[in-house]
């Protein structure tokens, strides 16, 4: 789809000298913007294909939650969600202790952990600073 528009310079120089507009100018300058009541084409939106549309996200297969496994290979599908549970007791780093959430951002090979390849992994649950968990825990 061809859009006619008058560049933003050529506007301006109608303005700066002093513009008495022609029907011509005023028609260049309105229809230099959108309106408020028109429609975008979607075509004319520069980076919407570096979006997931609202159909493309509501497609997505969500595979079951699992633990992590670190034999296991994780092959990245643009089709497939993979969410793992992960948890590292031993970590050095106090927010892999407890189990947390993770989406798979791209291939990872077997033991290619979220602690070890956290650009492989996005944390979806909150991360736990000491002292911020404590578990709610009721006797009964």
């Amino acid at each position: 789809m061809a859009i006619n528009y008058t560049p933003k310079h050529t506007l301006l120089n109608l303005v700066v000298r002093g513009w008495k507009p022609l029907v011509g100018e005023v028609k260049a300058f309105m229809h230099s913007f959108w309106h408020k009541e028109e429609s975008i084409p979607v075509e004319m939106i520069d980076g919407i294909n570096a979006y997931a549309t609202i159909e493309q996200v509501n497609n997505l297969k969500i595979e079951q939650i699992t633990m992590y496994d670190p034999a296991k290979a994780y092959p990245f599908s643009a089709a497939k969600l993979t969410l793992v549970l992960f948890a590292n007791a031993q970590s050095t780093d106090e927010n892999y202790h407890l189990p947390g959430l993770f989406m798979l951002l791209s291939t990872a090979a077997a033991a290619e952990d979220p602690e070890a390849s956290a650009q492989r992994w996005l944390r979806l649950s909150p991360y736990v600073s000491q002292g911020e968990y404590e578990p709610n825990v009721q006797a009964h």
